[in-house]
């Protein structure tokens, strides 16, 4: 009788985590927490411009394609050739911001993320509207295309960067700080299920298969495109399961309706949190080894790019 009471009102579990805010202090945020607050809209509020300035201005050099205005070979088209190039070369400041200790000094490492960011959108951008959206010569065509290679590769790593960080700018998310976060949830669960074994042993049946590693990369991509349907269909099954069981329980322990369902939705509560961090865990694992391969291939891309490049200008310069 005792250790199911003790099952049903689960100890407090609490793991320090910067994945999850500290709500110790109730509902007040410290100056610290609205500053940040502030800088992420900001910076979000600074992509969205960002991106409707670009639009807007491939959308304009679309449409005065025809008409002149901007030739490669000469004039604003030409400049734009150039400063678009040169911003493509500039990204390597970032890798060597990060290697380089003579560079460490300039400015945050963040500040140069932003930078490489900023630069790696800007500048193709710049050289599509240089080319006026043709391809012309065979030098041309294939630096042209090279660079329209590696801007669709940035933008996937920017996607994987996004899924492995607390946001574009944020701090790297902590696999095994988030792996540890799921355990104790399963665990806190497991505490207030315990009154029923067949639903505690149905969520660590979950557990061991969610932490599995991927047998492959197929089997990697099908565990992300199912993940928030899997774990939707075990919620969804414990708690229709949960009703009966705690309406079973509530019956032999003489609990009135409001205290049954007061338990029931805590108990729901704690297993919506921990099969959303589990979700957490699996999808933070596919990504970071997706973003280790992105890392592999993108290098020689770029290195492509840099060699076409400066050969379509040695060539348009000598020939």
């Amino acid at each position: 009788m005792q250790a199911t009471a003790r099952s049903l009102d689960a100890p407090r579990i609490r793991v320090r985590s910067s994945l999850a805010p500290n709500k110790s202090h109730g509902t007040s945020r410290t100056a610290g927490e609205h500053a940040r607050a502030l800088r992420g809209v900001a910076s979000q509020a600074g992509s969205w411009l960002l991106w409707i300035v670009v639009v807007g201005a491939l959308y304009f050099g679309w449409t005065i394609r025809d008409e002149g205005y901007i030739t490669a070979e000469s004039g604003l088209g030409y400049a734009l050739g150039i400063v678009g190039g040169s911003l493509m070369l500039l990204l390597l400041l970032y890798p060597l911001r990060k290697r380089l200790r003579s560079m460490r000094r300039w400015l945050h490492i963040r500040h140069w993320f932003r930078i490489h960011m900023l630069f790696g959108i800007l500048g193709p951008v710049l050289v599509v509207l240089h080319s006026g959206f043709r391809m012309g010569s065979t030098n041309g065509s294939v630096a042209l295309i090279s660079m329209l290679i590696v801007a669709i590769s940035g933008l996937m790593g920017r996607y994987f960067y996004t899924k492995i960080h607390h946001g574009l700018y944020g701090s790297r998310a902590s696999f095994e700080e988030l792996k540890l976060s799921s355990e104790v949830g399963m665990l806190r669960v497991g505490f207030m299920l315990d009154f029923s074994p067949a639903l505690s042993k149905r969520v660590q049946s979950f557990h061991a298969a969610a932490m599995t590693p991927s047998a492959n990369f197929l089997h990697g991509i099908l565990r992300i495109l199912l993940m928030g349907l899997w774990t939707r269909m075990v919620y969804l099954s414990i708690s229709s399961r949960l009703n009966h069981a705690l309406t079973l329980e509530a019956q032999r322990r003489g609990w009135s309706g409001k205290v049954r369902n007061e338990k029931g939705r805590t108990a729901k509560r704690h297993l919506a949190g921990y099969l959303a961090t589990a979700r957490k865990v699996v999808e933070l694992n596919f990504y970071e080894r997706l973003f280790s391969l992105w890392h592999v291939l993108h290098t020689p891309l770029f290195a492509m790019l840099v060699i076409t490049g400066i050969g379509h200008v040695v060539a348009v310069h000598m020939y």
